[in-house]
């Protein structure tokens, strides 16, 4: 920009300043023509020695910089913006329309026709600043965050708009991490308990505003984790958890939302859908699933998880409300027994009869717990016969509830509730360790004749860690040959967890205890269950004998079960024999038999006797010495 020589007077110094500041660009610098340059080099010099200094003022400002004029074309922009954009320091963005530098992405979701051609979006205005965010666009077409303040400026009668730039790179990111730990579970990914509880309002407000819309709620708690973290540690115990979650996932992923928000506890919420049917299908596959042993290192663990859903849900209740509902219907599966599937109900009227029903449940319930402190449940003992010569075999031990004012109960009037409230493994535990008393007190008095005791186990006692190690104390404490006792297993217990009842009975086979398999026939998998479990002995149940003489296929099918057990080396007992008939029958094959022809379950003196008498009848076929 010449200087011309006139500007030596004041007047048009000043006009040549003015005109400076309305049309000067950064880098532009003053000179003097040839004829004046004797008159103004100093003056020039001076004045650019001031632009410099504010260029470089303006470089060394670590906060990026931008001018540009009413258009949008840049006027100056200091280095700092240039590495922003990934640019070199030499680079230049002069002239360049300022709405090139930013991406057309939207952020925040939303825009805002602000300036920029709409790429400048969650604005806040305050007075002539403006506030807002936008994408930046790196010199590799990488956009960057970043917040953007813009201030209006005049400036010699020009319209100007300076911006100030921050990288909120690092803020973005830790927002993320922020909602990340608050809602996400860091070791499996899962969302969190907020999680569950927010997509668990969005439900219920879906369900209150369409009229039409289904889902059911589920909740997954580990059955006793603590005791897993305690014995294989809690990393090892994380692994488990991973496990658990893929087959979560497996059975739930397509349709469901699964999260983890405890814990050992997942939660899971199944669009579409509350039917009782398709739940409890979909549930008992998911329980089989998870029961599956999961190897850790040489060893195979079975996990099990007791499941509560709720399938109807009220127009009045709240997320916290079906949670704090779902933790008691776990509760609920719990006393059940470890691995069960809990249906719970937010219906006033079904909760209501819900209560009703569990009133006289929970006074059993204080009853038998009350009885257990007091030992009231003592076995009982029903003899087992060699039906080919009538000798005593050995004896099953069979629970009695001595109640202080009902007298001598069955099982039938205690065991679903004892079972429901969870107790039922306490009643095993007693029961089983009263009869390796007993068999180690009747083996003194046996004089050599052999026998044997059996003991029924529950399904909770199987799912129970603690089980086997259980027996192993119980007889090393009797110092007794172990294969004298028998416990007994039913199809019923094994359905839902065949590969931890597998896992248990393994570990009391090493024990050498024998293993029974009760009510055999009666289930659809029989011999799926001899297949894989350490069985030793079948027993018959009572239904063929009382179809024996009545049904023209019964005693073929009688037949293949018996032949089929020898050909496999196992003992076989059969059930409720009821008549001499029936033991007639039996005797041509090599079978033991118990039922009411011969006794009826009976106290520990009267079997007493009845040991007593076969020790004495053994005697007389003895060959005298």
């Amino acid at each position: 920009m010449p200087l011309q020589e006139s500007a030596a007077s004041l007047h048009a110094l000043k006009d040549a300043l003015s005109s400076l500041a309305r049309s000067w660009r950064p880098g532009e610098r003053l000179s003097c023509t040839p004829e004046g340059e004797r008159d103004c080099k100093g003056l020039v010099d001076a004045i650019n020695g001031l632009l410099d200094s504010r260029e470089e003022l303006l470089d060394r400002i670590p906060v990026p910089l931008l001018l540009s004029d009413e258009h949008g074309k840049i006027l100056f922009h200091n280095k700092a913006l240039l590495a922003l954009c990934g640019r070199a320091p030499e680079d230049s963005l002069l002239d360049m329309e300022e709405s090139s530098l930013f991406d057309t992405e939207q952020r925040n979701g939303s825009t805002t026709a602000v300036s920029l051609d709409g790429k400048i979006h969650a604005c806040t205005i305050a007075g002539n600043a403006l506030t807002c965010e936008a994408s930046l666009i790196r010199n590799k077409g990488l956009p960057v965050p970043v917040r953007c303040f813009r201030t209006q400026l005049v400036s010699g009668g020009r319209s100007l708009t300076l911006s100030t730039l921050y990288d909120m790179t690092e803020r973005d990111a830790m927002e993320k991490r922020l909602r990340q730990m608050a809602y996400f579970d860091p070791l499996t990914g899962l969302p969190n308990r907020n999680s569950f509880l927010d997509e668990l309002d969005r439900e219920i407000r879906k369900f209150l505003d369409s009229g039409g819309y289904l889902f059911s709620v589920i909740l997954a708690d580990m059955d006793r984790f603590k005791l897993v973290n305690e014995q294989i540690g809690s990393r090892e115990a994380d692994k488990v958890l991973l496990e658990v979650v893929e087959r979560i996932k497996t059975i739930l992923g397509g349709f469901a939302t699964i999260f983890r928000i405890g814990g050992d506890e997942f939660a899971a919420i199944i669009h579409g859908t509350n039917s009782r049917e398709y739940m409890e299908s979909l549930l008992t596959r998911l329980q089989r699933l998870i029961t599956m042993p999961i190897s850790m290192e040489g060893d195979n663990l079975f996990p099990s998880a007791s499941i509560a859903a709720i399938l109807d849900i009220a127009e009045d209740v709240s997320s916290a409300q079906l949670l704090a509902r779902l933790s008691d219907a776990v509760a609920e599966a719990k006393k059940q027994g470890f691995g069960t599937i809990h249906f719970e109900s937010t219906s006033p009227e079904k909760r209501r009869m819900q209560a009703g029903n569990r009133t006289n449940l929970l006074t059993l319930t204080a009853e038998i717990q009350n009885s257990l402190t007091l030992s009231h449940f003592v076995p009982y003992f029903q003899p087992i016969y060699q039906l080919s010569t009538r000798r005593l075999a050995g004896f099953e031990t069979l629970v009695r509830w001595h109640h202080p004012s009902r007298g001598i109960l069955s099982p039938a009037a205690f065991i679903a509730a004892a079972e429901e409230s969870g107790l039922i493994a306490d009643i095993d535990r007693q029961i089983i360790s009263r009869a390796i008393e007993t068999l180690r007190s009747l083996s003194e008095k046996a004089n050599g004749t052999p026998f044997f005791i059996s003991a029924n186990v529950s399904g909770a006692s199987l799912r129970d860690f603690g089980f086997a190690p259980f027996i192993e104390s119980e007889m090393s404490n009797a110092s007794l040959p172990p294969d004298n006792f028998v416990l007994e297993v039913t199809e019923s217990m094994l359905i839902d967890n065949l590969d931890m009842a597998s896992a248990q009975l393994e570990a009391i086979k090493r024990l050498k205890v024998r293993i029974a398999l009760d009510d055999f026939g009666t289930g659809y998998s029989s011999l799926q269950y001899i297949n894989q479990l350490p069985i030793d002995c079948i027993k018959i149940d009572k239904s063929f004998m009382d179809q024996l003489f009545t049904s023209p296929k019964t005693p073929g099918m009688v037949k293949t079960i018996i032949d089929m057990a020898h050909t496999l080396s196992l003992k076989i007992v059969a059930e409720g024999i009821e008549n001499e008939d029936q033991v007639l029958w039996l005797s041509d094959f090599d079978v033991q038999g118990q039922g009411y022809f011969f006794s009826q379950p009976v106290p520990l003196n009267e079997a007493e006797s009845l040991l007593k008498d076969a020790v004495a009848f053994e005697s007389l076929l003895s060959p005298q010495k």
